[in-house]
């Protein structure tokens, strides 16, 4: 009789204890970080996906079933796979269209009133593997074998690329954009991470004073804006003499790899690389996206 009472005793125990238990580690769905550091828990792959952002679109279009889940997106980003777009430039219509949307999942570059913080999931990467750590996200969710192989493929020969590049001689690299102010992207821009993986010495912003004792020995500007240069020289004159003007080692990058290279990185990685190390971009991995040959 006591062995009884006692084995009733540890079984109505244990039933107290199992809701806090299952609250505190579920046994289905994912757990995922978001780039502002926030765990968010999905206890069933997404069915209705909205992004508030574009540079995220490359990512969801990028598979065929992730193309199935997205709802809707910027106005102008994939319109042949959206039903609508969000007013993604309008921070008042944008919280409006997704409040009444109903959506399971939003991509936002940062918190935003109107859906329920829990459905947000903050993506701003500031560097290439952050970028891919978000396609081996959607290929965990969504249970996709072949896009979790050919990132992991895309990581190992990114950083077998990176490794052959930065042994070779580090070239400073000058960036020209039309959207900044004072043209030269600042230090915390994304793509100067880019040119360091791609064998390059960045000068940001910051640098242009000091650019006189370390001039650039690469100068890339937006395709087309060749006019930029004539407005950097009207600055600085002292570019004049700069090896990268006196041996002609001018370049130009679609303008979108220049101010949002976020948007498909791996691309804008390997069009620097063609850029700054030839010797290395010349034979890239088929695994890798090729770009078109920049224009000198």
């Amino acid at each position: 009789m006591w062995r009884t009472w006692i084995g009733l005793s540890i079984g109505l125990w244990a039933c107290q204890r199992a809701p806090s238990w299952l609250a505190e580690a579920p046994l289905i769905g994912h757990r995922v970080r978001d780039d502002a550091g926030r765990i968010i828990y999905l206890s069933q792959p997404p069915r209705r996906v909205g992004l508030a952002t574009p540079e995220a679109t490359p990512l969801w279009t990028s598979h065929p079933l992730l193309q199935r889940y997205l709802t809707v997106a910027c106005a102008g980003e994939g319109e042949d796979s959206r039903r609508f777009f969000l007013p993604c430039e309008d921070t008042l219509a944008l919280r409006d269209a997704l409040t009444q949307s109903p959506l399971d999942w939003v991509w936002v570059p940062e918190t935003l009133p109107g859906p329920p913080k829990e459905k947000q999931y903050i993506f701003a990467p500031k560097t290439l593997w952050q970028w891919l750590q978000h396609r081996q996200v959607l290929a965990e969710i969504y249970d996709l074998a072949d896009l979790r192989q050919e990132t992991e493929s895309l990581q190992t020969e990114i950083a077998r690329l990176t490794h052959q590049a930065q042994a070779e001689r580090l070239f400073r690299v000058l960036v020209v954009s039309s959207k900044d102010s004072g043209y030269v992207p600042p230090s915390t821009h994304p793509i100067n991470e880019l040119i360091k993986m791609a064998g390059g010495i960045p000068l940001p912003r910051e640098s242009l004073q000091i650019m006189e004792r370390l001039p650039p020995e690469v100068l890339i500007l937006p395709a087309g804006k060749t006019d930029l240069v004539n407005a950097l020289l009207y600055q600085y004159p002292h570019l004049y003499i700069s090896p990268a003007l006196q041996h002609q080692r001018v370049f130009g990058l679609e303008r979108w790899m220049i101010e949002e290279p976020m948007r498909n990185p791996i691309a804008v990685f390997l069009g620097l690389l063609k850029i700054i190390h030839p010797e290395v971009g010349s034979h890239l991995a088929g695994t890798a996206q090729e770009v078109e040959k920049p224009t000198e």
